[in-house]
């Protein structure tokens, strides 16, 4: 998805974890999630403690931990723009806490065994929103609250082989969760023509780009690349070839940008290179390549902007298209604007 060798910040975006939820709706999405398994383990804790059948359970005590369960669901439902990672790991871990406090609450035995299941639950969430070394570290987690629950009832014979059951269980909704949701990431954020990220992971991307500058300080810029005379090309060559030009392109320029950048499909013959790290003068050297690397004697204008260090994503796209169009209406195919016009 992005320039250089393919090592890339929409690769580490998606399969890393988490820095495409800590952006605008990914973020809301994540603290949903984690809101709707609190929400559900409540609920399901909820109707054992008035049905019938284990009556060796503690009713006031899974009173308790079933209002911890849905306090947090609500918190996280209120707040989910302020959810951060961190806090995000730390209520994950309160759910695994909250599962063994019902195990040992619920007596032992085939209760304690039935809220065993519940650990899924927390697997299923890490492994949809965080890396797989994250993921690791909740499964412990989760294991050993389960065999603390366990030991406290004294139940030694049982550690071994409820183990085998439910870490067999997680690991393998672990693996084939982790699987699907790359994949679908993947088919969800690429174009399917180029290979590069589409317009929907280019927001993801530039969110990203605008809150790390922020928060380290560094420059970042962003180019919006258009294709002079497509309509002409197509119109004369045939659209598959139009197809393969688009192609061709992207495959040159891709070879052009440096490692940390990414390259996107935003429209027909519109893309747009993120470019952190960058300041004015190495975004507009950078699209200067990317306008010379343009295949089969096609023209290529190229509008550069530098982020003002307090605008957001939507106003630095919007100001990129308008240099752009000044590059368009130009003798230059490249037009740079470092800082915000008012």
């Amino acid at each position: 998805m992005s320039g250089g060798d393919g090592g890339r910040l929409a690769s580490r975006i998606d399969l890393r974890g988490p820095a495409i939820y800590e952006a605008g709706s990914g973020r809301r999405i994540r603290a949903y999630s984690l809101a709707a398994f609190f929400a559900a383990g409540a609920l399901v804790s909820g109707l054992v403690v008035v049905v019938p059948g284990w009556p060796q359970m503690h009713r006031p005590g899974l009173a308790v931990t079933i209002a911890v369960a849905a306090a947090g669901a609500l918190v996280l439902w209120r707040f989910a723009d302020r959810i951060d990672r961190v806090l995000c790991h730390g209520f994950v871990v309160l759910g695994s806490a909250l599962i063994g406090i019902c195990q040992v609450l619920a007596g032992g035995g085939s209760a304690s065994t039935a809220y065993a299941m519940l650990y899924v639950w927390v697997i299923l969430h890490a492994a949809l929103f965080f890396s797989s070394r994250a993921v690791a570290g909740h499964l412990g987690i989760a294991t050993a609250a389960h065999v603390t629950a366990l030991l406290i009832h004294a139940e030694h014979e049982a550690v071994l082989p409820q183990l085998v059951l439910t870490m067999g269980t997680q690991v393998a909704a672990w693996i084939v969760v982790a699987t699907l949701s790359r994949r679908l990431h993947h088919v969800a954020r690429t174009d399917h023509l180029t290979g590069v990220a589409n317009r929907r992971e280019a927001e993801f991307v530039v969110h990203a780009a605008v809150d790390r500058a922020r928060r380290r300080g560094e420059p970042l810029c962003v180019s919006v690349l258009d294709l002079d005379g497509f309509k002409e090309f197509n119109d004369g060559n045939g659209h598959p070839a139009g197809d393969e030009l688009l192609v061709e392109a992207t495959r040159a320029w891709r070879g052009e940008l440096p490692r940390t950048a990414t390259l996107a499909r935003t429209g027909g013959d519109e893309f747009l290179a993120v470019l952190p790290g960058c300041d004015p003068t190495q975004a507009a050297g950078i699209a200067r390549r990317l306008v010379e690397a343009t295949p089969h004697g096609v023209g290529c204008s190229a509008g550069v902007v530098s982020w003002d260090g307090a605008e957001g994503p939507d106003t630095l796209l919007r100001r990129a298209d308008v240099v752009l169009y000044q590059a368009k209406a130009g003798d230059e195919a490249v037009a740079v604007a470092s800082t915000r016009t008012h």
